[in-house]
């Protein structure tokens, strides 16, 4: 018999006997305890699609095309589906072209199967990363939207998309992910874009920062306030790898934790010909998996960091990305109060890597960066491989300056 109590709102998980490694939903337990409401929409609101307690089905989408989860809902401009607490969503929601939208309440949405419901047979092929199509919640070339509150699962791609959006505001989400490409929340060629107080466990990276539009940079991005757990796949904070429009510029992560880190704590992977550059991480906390010791280098391993200019894997054609040897260049980034506990893994490193001296990796500042206690004051000291064609370290000194990510004035 145990208990304890919460004495305001709480996103956490309580866990036994150490198995926070495996990538299951029977692993600990998730306590989401929410704040009421205190602005419920009326039920007879007529912008406002309005599910209250009880299991509801969203109506069948055949020519949505999706591999597993055929149910969804359109959202159109001026309307909010609310989810009451108590209510458990079957579907998929999504907006397209749309202004002023919401995804509200302290409910539950279900992308393809019912929570507590046996996997279904088409959805067994996404446990072996054999689909992936569908989005939990799907927002593409709109402006003026709010995510708030809900829970979501059962995703079998990317569980959250924002793409080519901007004035966005996701707060308070918890997301549950258990299968790979299970990205938390992927920001894709959008500007303007908040995120606070989500609690993400994904089985890929955990939020993520895109651009896949060659025409719209991926701009003015700030995540805060937040829990991220990246389990077998992927990293923690994700830049990348599609980045094939021409800037990805002033990223922010600000008081972020990252649970038993598998990948790397912080990632920038310019996998296509964006110039990427004014990127902050502050005040981040970060701890390994008790007992992990994995003898390899690269991505997929675990690292504190990952700066490099990669080998064109992701760069399309139709992403505005015909010639993969032209690169990007990654630049401006700083790493302050970061604090991370190995928890006694032996192997832990980091790597920076250009590709060459005109795609390269440069002004990387360091202040108060801990490892076990222990500031850093060299690259050697955080075990870091380079090439030649990074430059322009600092360590120690205060930051200069931090990029002004001032979303939450525009979001106001």
């Amino acid at each position: 018999m145990w208990n304890f109590s919460v004495s305001a709102p709480f996103h956490g998980i309580v866990e036994f006997c150490s198995h926070y490694e495996l990538p299951s939903l029977a692993a600990g337990l998730m306590v989401f305890a929410d704040a009421t409401d205190p602005s419920p929409p009326q039920q007879t609101d007529r912008s406002t699609v309005y599910f209250g307690p009880g299991v509801h089905l969203l109506p069948p989408q055949p020519s949505w095309g999706v591999d597993v989860g055929s149910r969804g809902i359109e959202l159109r401009s001026h309307s909010t589906l609310y989810l009451a607490d108590g209510a458990v969503l079957l579907g998929l929601v999504r907006a397209r072209h749309a202004r002023n939208v919401s995804i509200r309440g302290r409910g539950v949405l279900a992308a393809s199967f019912l929570p507590g419901a046996a996997v279904p047979t088409a959805a067994e092929a996404c446990m072996k990363c054999e689909c992936g199509n569908n989005h939990a919640i799907d927002i593409e070339g709109s402006v003026g939207v709010t995510l708030e509150g809900v829970t979501v699962l059962h995703a079998t791609s990317w569980n959250v998309r924002i793409d080519a959006s901007r004035d966005v505001h996701v707060r308070g989400l918890k997301i549950i992910g258990w299968r790979c490409w299970n990205d938390g929340i992927d920001v894709v060629s959008s500007q303007d874009v908040l995120i606070e107080n989500v609690f993400v466990r994904s089985d890929d990276d955990g939020v993520v920062v895109k651009g896949m539009d060659p025409h719209l940079e991926t701009a003015r991005v700030l995540v805060r306030n937040s829990i991220i757990w990246n389990q077998r796949f992927g990293n923690c904070m994700e830049v990348g790898f599609e980045l094939n429009n021409a800037r990805v510029r002033d990223i922010r992560f600000e008081r972020i934790s990252c649970l038993h880190e598998t990948g790397a704590v912080m990632s920038i992977h310019n996998d296509g010909r964006a110039a990427v550059e004014n990127l902050s991480y502050h005040n981040i906390t970060a701890e390994t998996v008790t007992g992990m010791a994995r003898g390899c280098r690269g991505n997929g391993c675990l690292m504190l960091f990952d700066f490099s200019i990669t080998e064109g894997a992701y760069c399309r054609p139709t992403a505005g990305c015909s010639d993969p040897s032209r690169r990007g260049t990654i630049r401006g980034v700083r790493l302050s109060h970061v604090r991370v506990s190995t928890n006694g893994v032996p192997f832990i490193f980091s790597q920076m890597h250009g590709n060459t001296s005109r795609y390269d990796v440069r002004d990387i500042a360091f202040e108060n960066f801990t490892v076990d206690g222990y500031t850093a004051g060299s690259l050697a000291d955080l075990n870091t491989t380079d090439n030649d064609f990074v430059s322009g370290i600092r360590f120690g000194a205060p930051m200069l300056s931090e990029p002004r990510v001032a979303v939450e004035e525009m979001l106001a």
